[in-house]
């Protein structure tokens, strides 16, 4: 290979390991998805519980957002969704505590 295009070739090699980050990061933090509904399929599957608590935001947040606009706007959707998920944050709080009193966790 010329040593002309080695340098375009580290800078290609650059820009998809950015881009292989950046859809990294999106997958881990995203509340819904193809990631998530293998997550719960497959403990379902096991019979595993299950339990991801993650408020969908209507705009997307940055992870280092700054904006108080944006982060009031985040916190207060927050709250809404703990409250519309009460019921499932019971359950799990009750889970916890039976595995914690037993000492092994409840399948």
């Amino acid at each position: 290979m010329s040593s002309a295009l080695q340098p375009l070739q580290l800078a290609k090699t650059f820009v998809g390991a950015k881009e292989l980050g950046r859809m990294l990061v999106d997958c881990c933090t995203d509340s819904d998805g193809r990631a998530v509904d293998r997550a719960r399929a497959w403990c379902e599957m096991t019979d595993i519980s299950y339990f991801r608590l993650s408020p969908q935001f209507s705009p997307e947040v940055l992870l280092d957002e700054i904006e108080d606009a944006v982060l009031v706007n985040m916190l207060w959707e927050t709250q809404i969704y703990v409250y519309e998920q009460r019921e499932q944050i019971q359950h799990l709080a009750r889970w916890l505590l039976d595995a914690n009193c037993s000492g092994s966790a409840p399948l």
